[in-house]
């Protein structure tokens, strides 16, 4: 009677639904850079934390014109580590995330720096974000203590792949622009709003397959970059 009715269960009940995790992007990159430098004396850090409130919008998130949706996060990530001034987060997955600052005073009292508030960014695929959380010491004031700043060389970079087409003499540039650009460049002056970018063919090796044109969001001096991969027979070969 028991192997009766643990057969019309089995039959009954209904197959449990395998969960699936969130498909992250191996080529997203999340960093943030933390000033000034005597925060990081008292080990200041940041994280990405989506079990925090959606933070309101600030004048320098770092998001693209256009986003589906900046009120809802897909696929969420709570991370328990902290992460150091500049260390990179790989593989984040695409969408709206919630970055989060240590308070350094929770650990050192002493310390005169107070971190800045959470803010969001938008991850898309191949795309790096990399950001500055501003901390206030000894009472300074800032703009915007969680202002997402223009770094050192802000712009559009593309790397190209593989070896073979970059040697072959593959480039890319932005639509409208006239000259070609090599591998690793950057387009430094670029304004708001989406660009599109387009691949020149090689001159020469097997890598005759170029990338189709994207088209790319730049918004408020932030630095992109982006990777872009030619094909053909032999193309990858070592």
């Amino acid at each position: 009677m028991t192997a009766f009715r643990l057969a019309i269960l089995l039959t009954v009940l209904p197959l449990p639904v395998p969960h699936r995790e969130a498909q992250a992007n191996e080529n997203s990159k999340v960093a943030f850079r933390l000033e000034p430098e005597e925060a990081n004396f008292d080990q200041a850090r940041w994280r990405i934390n989506d079990g925090l409130p959606i933070p309101p919008p600030l004048p320098d998130d770092v998001l693209p014109p256009g986003s589906p949706d900046l009120t809802k996060i897909d696929n969420p990530v709570v991370e328990k580590a902290w992460h150091k001034s500049a260390e990179a987060l790989n593989a984040v997955p695409d969408g709206l995330h919630v970055v989060e600052f240590l308070d350094v005073q929770a650990t050192a009292p002493a310390s005169p720096c107070k971190p800045p508030v959470a803010q969001r960014i938008y991850v898309r695929p191949n795309l790096s974000i990399l950001g500055v959380g501003t901390y206030r010491c000894d009472g300074a004031a800032t703009a915007n203590a969680s202002a997402v700043k223009a770094l050192s060389a802000p712009g559009l970079t593309v790397n190209i792949t593989p070896a073979a087409a970059v040697s072959g003499g593959g480039k890319w540039r932005v639509k409208g622009e006239g000259n070609w650009r090599d591998s690793g460049a950057t387009a430094a002056s670029l304004s708001d709003g989406s660009h599109e970018i387009e691949f020149g063919p090689v001159t020469s090796g097997p890598c005759t397959i170029t990338p189709e044109a994207e088209v790319i969001d730049y918004y408020h001096g932030q630095q992109i970059v982006w990777t872009a991969a030619y094909a053909g027979q032999g193309c990858n070969a070592p």
